[in-house]
């Protein structure tokens, strides 16, 4: 499949897109701060996106995330892309002990030209016959998969989750085995244009046979249905064969984020 070509884009814009299409349960908005928290599920979901951070009192609106994140029974969390608006922030928390973690990759691509062909398509026999089915939501057994490789394990957070997955308008891809199985995820959000990749998962049993590149493409392509011309995802800077995966669906690197997380008192 052809794709439309890829631009470049700001990392503003790409942080506007990612807070639309997963948003947190319960925000603060603060001196051009947004403060997220969603029981503990998912690092972006409970962490402090400093939308603006020249002109701000840095120390003063530390010190409110701390005591607002205390009150509910967590450490505050920063997230922070590489660009230079955030240096003096990221310097700050360094210095007050804040652990950098979780380096992650904002990766873009065009949108596939071709539309899927309906609700169900076969993978390559390599891949075992198994199936790509789209809903427009979850399915308990994708929910499943997805919390289990995710690492969501008790009832409280898995309802937290569902909220996650389900806070906007997205499409859903599940692969299906022979035996009707959920065996891979995939999840598509359409924003502006854009079409964010979230909930990307293959069960162990079933890697290395193309899944996960299949469910990429067909996301793209049912993000271009929707009228989005490019997309994007987000990868651990750690996981170097899911970047080479990505690569391989013409996705490139446009900037990267970590977090900064409290010291423990």
């Amino acid at each position: 499949m052809t794709r439309t070509a890829t631009t470049s884009t700001p990392l503003d814009v790409m942080e506007e897109l990612m807070n639309a299409t997963w948003p947190a349960l319960d925000v603060l908005e603060q001196d051009g701060w947004v403060l997220r928290s969603s029981e503990a599920v998912t690092k972006r979901a409970n962490s402090v996106w400093p939308r603006v951070t020249q002109g701000v009192r840095i120390q003063s609106n530390v010190r409110q995330a701390e005591h607002w994140y205390a009150e509910r029974q967590q450490p505050a969390v920063f997230q922070l892309s590489d660009r230079p608006e955030n240096s003096e922030l990221d310097i700050f928390l360094a210095g007050q002990g804040y652990s950098r973690q979780a380096e992650t990759l904002i990766m873009t691509a065009g949108t596939t030209r071709a539309a899927p062909r309906g609700s169900q398509n076969t993978l390559n026999p390599g891949a075992g016959q198994t199936t790509l089915e789209v809903s427009s939501t979850p399915t308990a057994q994708w929910l499943e998969l997805w919390c289990t490789i995710e690492g969501t394990a008790t009832p409280s957070e898995r309802k937290v989750a569902r909220a996650l997955v389900q806070s906007v308008p997205s499409l859903y891809v599940s692969a299906v085995d022979g035996n009707g199985a959920v065996v891979g995820t995939g999840r598509v959000s359409v924003n502006n244009g854009w079409g964010g990749i979230y909930c990307m998962g293959v069960h162990p049993d079933h890697r290395r046979q193309g899944i996960a590149s299949t469910i990429v493409e067909y996301l793209t392509a049912c993000a271009n249905e929707h009228g989005a011309t490019h997309g994007w995802l987000l990868v651990a800077a750690a996981n170097l064969a899911a970047q080479k995966l990505y690569a391989s669906n013409g996705f490139t690197e446009v900037g990267r984020y970590h977090y900064r997380r409290q010291p423990e008192a």
